[in-house]
């Protein structure tokens, strides 16, 4: 009776196994079966690798990310230093360009006053009608370029008259010449001077004889 009771109970319990599913085993008891399965390792130790897999990938991937981003950074930091380094070029080109344009006008200007605070005084005599004596510097400084500028055309001042109750006039009169030339002290000596020597030039051609050649006006010339 026992051996048959025992036979009868290992044969219920083979019935019951036999029964029972791979469903109805927990997922950790199959885990574990496969695992000692595979060279006696375990279910903890695979996933241990897995998971230390992942953490090393992520950690691989943010350092690459973290040297994209310096290598970036560095790119971007060269950009800013080139660009102020050129602008800082171009910066000095600019300024030494203004400074030697503003000292080339400092330097004309120095010259024209210069000159204008150079006194010039005229060889020729200089007669008032106006029964003046003191002839202005203006006046002086004008028979004096007009001196020079009739050198320039092969011509030598040989007098000049201040006429009566004509402030701005001034006859001119040439060595070997029987014309006079009535002048402007609002013109300049070397045009009227210039056209004093043209209009020399075509009274001989013309074989003109004339008292006076009026060069006042600019452009023009009237002689009688």
């Amino acid at each position: 009776m026992k051996i048959l009771g025992g036979s009868y109970q290992r044969s219920d319990r083979k019935r019951g196994m036999r029964g029972r599913s791979r469903r109805d085993f927990p997922s950790s008891t199959r885990s574990e079966r496969i695992g000692s399965l595979n060279n006696g390792g375990s279910v903890a130790d695979l996933n241990s690798f897995r998971v230390g897999r992942a953490i090393a990938g992520e950690a691989r991937k943010n350092t690459e990310e973290k040297l994209e981003r310096i290598a970036e950074h560095k790119k971007a930091r060269r950009k800013k230093i080139f660009a102020g380094i050129g602008i800082g070029i171009i910066a000095l080109i600019i300024g030494y360009c203004l400074y030697n344009y503003v000292a080339e006008i400092e330097r004309k200007r120095a010259e024209e006053l210069a000159a204008a605070n150079v006194v010039v005084e005229p060889t020729v005599p200089i007669m008032d009608e106006n029964a003046g004596s003191n002839i202005s510097q203006r006046v002086k400084t004008f028979v004096a370029r007009i001196e020079d500028d009739a050198k320039d055309n092969n011509l030598k001042i040989e007098r000049v008259v201040l006429p009566f109750q004509m402030a701005r006039e001034i006859d001119i009169y040439v060595e070997g010449r029987a014309e006079h030339y009535k002048m402007s002290v609002d013109r300049d000596t070397a045009v009227q001077t210039e056209d004093m020597a043209r209009m020399i030039r075509y009274l001989d051609e013309k074989g003109i004889v004339c008292d006076y050649v009026d060069l006042r006006i600019s452009g023009k010339a009237y002689y009688k």
